[in-house]
């Protein structure tokens, strides 16, 4: 006798992971991405608040001690910020700065990846992606804008 609950749902609520750290660290992955982003970001903007970019940068660093894996939030950042930094140095505008924190970032990057060959995190990845991880990310990713519209609001 099939179980059709199993036919017709399939495993998609099943946790694909039944590491908390996982989770943890997919949870955090956006608000530590976007945090960090928008704090180099201010740092380059000339009419940026010095209290909203230190503000945001501790936000991040605050979420950073709260992730197990930091050294995949590290790098994950610093790739974001490389490709950043190239895109603003191309399409916006020439700045010196910019070029050189996205050479940095990318020099940092490759740097990691030929010393780090044989990093394994301290939980498996999964095989597949179901809708828990799914659900996770994409609840973080509205949380964190969430709380970027009231830390606007509050920040004026």
């Amino acid at each position: 006798m099939p179980r059709w609950k199993r036919l017709i749902i399939g495993d998609a609520f099943e946790p694909a992971s039944r590491k908390v750290n996982f989770y943890r660290d997919l949870a955090l992955l956006w608000p530590f991405m976007l945090f960090s982003l928008m704090a180099v970001s201010e740092v380059f903007h000339p009419t940026a608040s010095r209290h909203y970019w230190i503000f945001l940068a501790a936000v991040a660093v605050f979420l950073l001690a709260l992730a197990k894996e930091k050294v995949l939030l590290l790098l994950a950042v610093l790739a974001l910020v490389a490709v950043r930094c190239v895109w603003v140095s191309i399409a916006i505008r020439r700045d010196v700065w910019v070029i050189v924190t996205g050479v940095v970032c990318g020099l940092i990057i490759l740097l990691a990846t030929l010393v780090g060959r044989g990093y394994r995190p301290s939980y498996d990845w999964p095989e597949n992606t179901g809708i828990l991880e799914l659900l996770v990310g994409v609840g973080s990713l509205t949380a964190t804008i969430m709380l970027k519209i009231w830390l606007d609001s509050r920040f004026g």
